[in-house]
């Protein structure tokens, strides 16, 4: 058991006794004098005493202390009188205060939160060794700048989201490691403004800059920790939308258009994605996104942040900087379209 599951049973265990203790006031008496004699308790507070021990030689010498109050030798049996009896059982049952005697255990089971960090919480200039959880959100591909190799991905908790960037060497082992919509940890990393020249479209004026120190970790998943959100547009109604309006929506990947170029000389590729309605929607990819794209033919396509751009009087969707492109989705919307979208091929053959 490690030291928090202890702690944690500890506190349990004291809270549980004080509420029964409460709702049991006609037994109080009857509690204490099991407290003083019953060989049952020797045997619990024994236990206790032994897991202090192992834990925290500091917290032995407390439990013992409590060992010894509760079990003071009374006088013989038959000369104790009423006077004699009330004060220890009052001593024991209103005096004692678990929070004071346990004031280290206390805060550390209560405010666990605090070992961790939030986004909110993150200030630029600092260098955080404290522990931040994050859901991955968007991972960009690899770039090449004039500061060697970049690396963007975005992470959220629930106090927000923002991006973190990954330089050099690097790169390629944070690419791999990461995926999105899973739960890392990051430790010992930079804050700082986000670079003008970069807009991540977290909404966060800061970022995360990764050192060679940084450890970054996968974390069992926690369904109390907040999933990304996704507000569908069908396909259907992108020709209703405005010019650079955000947009989530997915698709069937049914065509790939491979690698072009713009009239800047820009290289792109064109994705044609369809639904059940049988609408026909263009997504566009740019520079290292388009080179590297490798979802196949007949995927379904998760979209978020994407860009709603026209060209020729038609409207299409533009994957920009932090625009997630996800063909590997196990949403229940995703799954749901492969399948109709199946059965409406097989009617037709």
């Amino acid at each position: 058991m490690s030291k928090k599951s202890a702690k944690k049973n500890i506190v349990k265990s004291a809270i549980s006794e004080m509420n029964s203790s409460e709702k049991q006031n006609d037994l109080e008496q009857s509690a204490v004098s099991k407290l003083e004699n019953d060989s049952d308790f020797d045997q619990v507070a024994t236990t206790q005493e032994d897991l202090f021990t192992k834990e925290n030689s500091e917290h032995s010498t407390i439990v013992s202390k409590r060992k010894v109050q509760a079990n003071q030798p009374s006088t013989s049996q038959g000369q104790a009188t009423k006077e004699e009896n009330e004060p220890v059982s009052k001593k024991i049952c209103m005096e004692y205060n678990f929070w004071e005697e346990h004031q280290d255990i206390a805060t550390n089971v209560l405010n666990e939160a605090d070992e961790f960090l939030k986004i909110n919480e993150l200030q630029t200039g600092n260098y955080c060794k404290k522990q931040l959880n994050v859901r991955i959100t968007y991972i960009s591909s690899i770039r090449t700048t004039s500061v060697g190799n970049v690396l963007n991905f975005h992470g959220m908790d629930n106090s927000g989201e923002i991006c973190m960037t990954a330089f050099g060497k690097n790169t390629s082992n944070i690419a791999k490691f990461l995926k999105i919509n899973c739960l890392f940890s990051i430790r010992n990393f930079y804050v700082k403004e986000e670079d003008s020249n970069y807009q991540s479209g977290t909404g966060n004026a800061l970022q995360i800059h990764i050192r060679s120190n940084t450890e970054v970790e996968a974390l069992d998943d926690n369904d109390d920790f907040p999933r990304i959100f996704f507000n569908f547009t069908p396909l259907e109604n992108v020709q209703t939308l405005n010019k650079n309006q955000k947009i989530d929506t997915l698709g069937i990947l049914v065509k790939n258009n491979g690698l072009d170029k713009n009239y800047k000389g820009t290289i792109m590729r064109d994705l044609s994605l369809t639904d059940t309605t049988k609408t026909m929607v263009t997504v566009t990819l740019w520079t290292e996104n388009a080179k590297n794209f490798a979802i196949p033919n007949f995927s379904v396509i998760v979209i978020r942040k994407g860009s709603i751009t026209e060209h020729e009087r038609r409207k299409k969707i533009n994957c920009i900087n932090g625009t997630l492109l996800w063909g590997d989705s196990n949403l229940p919307e995703a799954i749901k379209l492969k399948e109709e979208f199946l059965k409406m091929i097989k009617k037709t053959e």
